[in-house]
């Protein structure tokens, strides 16, 4: 996520906004483990689907420059801590959501659920350093970077699986 409330691609506290919509999302798909029923499961599943969609939204907009304001999309990509983090975990998130058509694990929702709680959490509270590209690809080659430490992240998810 990963905007801060004073980023001007969003009015005031959008960025936040959107952050609280998605951690509530996320809290929401963690209800189900602690009650039982099918339609609980269903919802939750819903509620995973918006909140992974609006994360992707919040990396997007802060890795991928546009919280720099208008005229700056490309450049001034916010890249610290908090948002690598927070696309690490989302990235795990994808492919458990993939995997999930084929084979569906219940179990492991809450604590994927769980783990996009935190890197939200994380992007807010270390937003880090906005960064002037040098190339209007160089936040593609950064979140390519990212993208083998989520698929690694994946690899670790699976292992401790079985």
């Amino acid at each position: 996520m990963i905007l801060s409330s004073a980023s001007p691609s969003l009015a005031p506290g959008g960025g936040l906004l959107l952050a609280a919509v998605a951690l509530c999302l996320y809290v929401l798909a963690v209800v189900p483990a602690l009650v039982e029923g099918a339609s609980w499961r269903r919802f939750a599943s819903a509620a995973l689907l918006g909140a992974f969609a609006l994360h992707l939204l919040l990396l997007v907009i802060d890795i991928g420059g546009l919280a720099g304001g208008p005229g700056t999309a490309g450049h001034g990509m916010r890249w610290g801590f908090g948002p690598v983090l927070s696309m690490t975990l989302w990235l795990m998130i994808a492919v458990h959501t993939v995997e999930s058509r084929f084979l569906p694990l219940p179990s492991v929702r809450p604590v994927l659920a769980l783990a996009g709680i935190a890197g939200i959490v994380a992007a807010v509270l270390f937003p880090g350093d906005e960064r002037h590209a040098s190339s209007a690809l160089a936040p593609l080659h950064f979140a390519l970077g990212v993208a083998t430490y989520g698929l690694f992240a994946a690899a670790v998810l699976h292992a401790s699986l079985l």
